[in-house]
């Protein structure tokens, strides 16, 4: 394709046809995010405007992002950002992009607490994703989101503050290093718990994110043992842990928590009604 008169139309199916033959699973969708993010327009526009020519700097702009998509590079790095609970959440190449399982766990946490102070800590928050939503769902709760890098730490802050979300505390602490309040109602991680063996089996996108933000060894349970035993130093009584997982982890950490002494112990499910988190109280 050259950029002799072309319209929005002709380069969308282009563009569709090369994704698609690249193995990305929702071509038009994504061929249509890349056009509205080099034109500045939305995707209910792209009908209305299927008619209009690309300029040759926009062209040329869109080449290089379809590139980067077939050397399946994530859209939420070519485009900056990843939408989780109705929220744009801006990422970099330090920060793992926000799975939409985790929606489920937001949900779960929403309904654990009536009070309406609730005193928070999420632990290795990343682009800042679960806090977030937090926030914004309860604006009298304060939050306090940890992670072990200042480059890391700065894109969650960033998100704070493009949101307006202005009851979260942001601390640099590698887990609970540097954590001194010991009275949080809630705790709450999305640690590594890869294996670091199933990296190698992982689809091509993951191999541009963060090893650290998915690996935790030969058994993908070092940061999940670590959380459960150090937690109950930081929570009040009555106060819940909840840990996410992976599908196939729910059992062990069931038990971790029944033998650190949690009680109230159960597993919540992700939208494809797999054991993706786990949850406990300090009684």
């Amino acid at each position: 394709m050259t950029i002799n008169n072309v319209n929005y139309c002709n380069w969308l199916k282009y563009a569709s046809n090369k994704l698609l033959l690249a193995g990305i699973n929702n071509p038009k969708l994504e061929a249509e995010i890349l056009l509205c993010q080099v034109t500045n327009n939305n995707r209910s526009k792209l009908i209305l405007l299927k008619s209009n020519y690309l300029t040759c700097k926009q062209y040329n702009k869109l080449m290089q992002l379809v590139f980067r998509r077939i050397n399946r590079e994530p859209l939420a790095y070519i485009i900056g950002y990843h939408e989780f609970w109705s929220l744009k959440i801006y990422v970099s190449c330090n920060t793992m992009i926000p799975r939409a399982d985790t929606e489920c766990l937001v949900e779960h946490i929403l309904n654990f607490s009536s009070k309406k102070k609730t005193l928070v800590l999420d632990l290795g928050t990343g682009s800042g994703t679960i806090s977030l939503a937090l926030a914004k769902e309860r604006p009298k709760w304060k939050i306090t989101s940890t992670d072990y890098c200042i480059k890391i730490l700065n894109v969650a802050k960033y998100n704070a503050i493009k949101l307006k979300l202005y009851n979260i505390k942001f601390i640099l602490s590698n887990w609970f290093n540097n954590i001194t309040f010991n009275n949080y109602d809630i705790i709450i991680s999305n640690p590594p718990y890869l294996k670091n063996h199933d990296w190698y089996n992982a689809q091509p996108e993951l191999y541009f994110e963060p090893k650290t933000a998915f690996l935790a060894g030969y058994n993908g349970l070092i940061y999940l043992k670590l959380i459960c035993y150090q937690s109950k130093k930081f929570l009040s009584y009555n106060g819940w842990l909840l840990l996410e997982h992976d599908y196939r982890q729910g059992n062990f950490v069931r038990n971790m928590l029944k033998e650190t002494g949690f009680k109230n112990i159960g597993t919540g499910y992700d939208y494809s009604n797999r054991e993706r988190f786990s949850f406990g109280q300090l009684l």
